[in-house]
């Protein structure tokens, strides 16, 4: 495909992300997953870009969370209280808008202070630090198989972005929006895809 890009590996970081010139498609591989934010091209009048899919299976999805499903990402912070760890992977940079546990069978009830954390999976994120706290009897990697922390950082950022199809994706677990972002856009199209999970961050803080 000369004007197309076949996006077949997984993860993919979008923020490194450098579409070609005269691309025209861009396809993700259905049964991938890909985290982080991606930010369109935009294309012309009539000659749109497009984001879709191929081959066989669930649609890809497209993620703006962080994977804390590992036991080491935790550490206990106090009876019944457990944090993220106090390092580079630990300390995340955006507000954290849900906490999903086993993809959405059980969330987390966001708090606004560390001391109110008095019920299971009240959570707390600490913008002064950027470390997540959960109230959980155990290590949250080991009572659930697979937690999610939802950033606040939209999936699709399409700021003046003009000219673009989105068909047949994903798009899930942020804190912001799916498809977000400010000014300048014009001639989007967003057809069969899911859209799911999103929402429920801060955006801005008052000091």
């Amino acid at each position: 495909q000369r004007f197309g890009l076949f996006m077949g590996d997984k993860p993919a970081v979008f923020r490194d992300f450098q579409i070609p010139p005269l691309l025209l498609r861009v396809l993700f591989r259905r049964g991938g997953e890909w985290r982080g934010t991606l930010r369109p091209k935009s294309g012309v009048e009539g000659r749109p870009v497009t984001y879709s899919h191929y081959g066989k299976g669930p649609k890809p999805i497209l993620e703006r969370s962080v994977d804390a499903s590992s036991s080491s990402f935790w550490v206990e912070a106090g009876t019944g209280i457990w944090a993220s760890r106090n390092d580079a992977a630990g300390r995340l940079p955006f507000d954290v808008g849900m906490v999903l546990l086993n993809h959405g069978e059980k969330w987390g009830i966001r708090k606004w202070w560390v001391h109110d954390l008095r019920q299971p999976l009240d959570y707390w994120y600490d913008k002064g630090t950027g470390r997540v706290y959960l109230n959980c009897p155990t290590n949250p990697a080991v009572a659930f198989k697979s937690v999610e922390l939802a950033l606040t950082q939209h999936v699709v950022d399409q700021s003046g972005a003009q000219n673009v199809v989105y068909d047949g994706l994903t798009v899930r677990y942020t804190g912001a929006h799916g498809f977000g972002g400010a000014g300048g856009t014009a001639n989007i199209v967003i057809r069969n895809c899911d859209i799911c999970w999103i929402g429920g961050g801060v955006h801005s803080w008052h000091k």
